[in-house]
């Protein structure tokens, strides 16, 4: 899971990300962030561009990238995964 796009997502920033790109497109389905198709660098380019000239026309997905951390993938389960693989259990 992509630590930064998480903290992003928890302040309300409209955060972008390639479709397929290690965990982002789960994170940002259903609206809450702007996903463009894989290495289009024109199209990422316009999302950014459209982001900065219309930012009040992104306040309903700010809402559900909060939401989503608040509720869905939040800093305490994914702080648990992370130590889950640095740590695993041994076995007897």
């Amino acid at each position: 899971y992509p630590s930064v796009l998480l903290e992003a997502m928890a302040c309300g920033t409209v955060t972008l990300a390639f479709e397929g790109s290690g965990g982002a497109q789960e994170l940002l389905q259903g609206g809450a962030g702007v996903l463009v198709p894989y290495l289009d660098l024109e199209q990422m380019a316009q999302a950014i561009q459209d982001i900065a000239e219309h930012p009040s026309e992104y306040k309903t997905v700010q809402q559900k990238a909060i939401q989503t951390i608040k509720y869905r993938q939040n800093f305490t389960s994914y702080a648990g995964q992370i130590l889950k693989i640095l740590f695993p259990k041994e076995k007897a």
